[in-house]
């Protein structure tokens, strides 16, 4: 679980200087003023998603498919009221933030993807 962290908070601090750097490097209105809020939310939900994931391989294999599917389904259906409850307070250029958060959304399922192939290439080892 340490390696794993570990992994997770580098891979953390690399989206979050990606989001800093571009913030300076692209014109003003590519990068929304919610991003931040869009990166602590998407971090959070998918180290709460790794975590319920890990502790259903601790238990057995049956209940990690099961921590697998609901962890997605929580990320997805927490994310879809994240965004309508930006939207609902209509920000300006909610198109730009709505690219935001999907890209940062993206980023990080992409993580949790290369965890969950790793994990269940040890399962098929066993």
């Amino acid at each position: 679980m340490k390696t794993l962290l570990l992994k997770y908070f580098s891979f953390s601090a690399l989206v979050a200087v990606l989001i800093l750097s571009l913030g300076y490097l692209l014109p003003t209105g590519y990068i929304h003023y919610h991003t931040w809020y869009s990166y602590l939310f998407t971090a959070t939900l998918t180290l709460l998603v790794i975590s319920i994931t890990n502790s259903g391989l601790k238990e057995n294999h049956t209940r990690f498919m099961t921590g697998v599917t609901g962890g997605i389904g929580l990320k997805l259906f927490a994310s879809l009221i994240f965004i309508a409850i930006i939207l609902a307070n209509k920000p300006s250029q909610s198109n730009v933030f709505v690219i935001n958060f999907f890209v940062i959304y993206f980023l990080f399922t992409a993580f949790e993807i290369n965890y969950l192939i790793a994990n269940l290439r040890d399962l098929k080892k066993k």
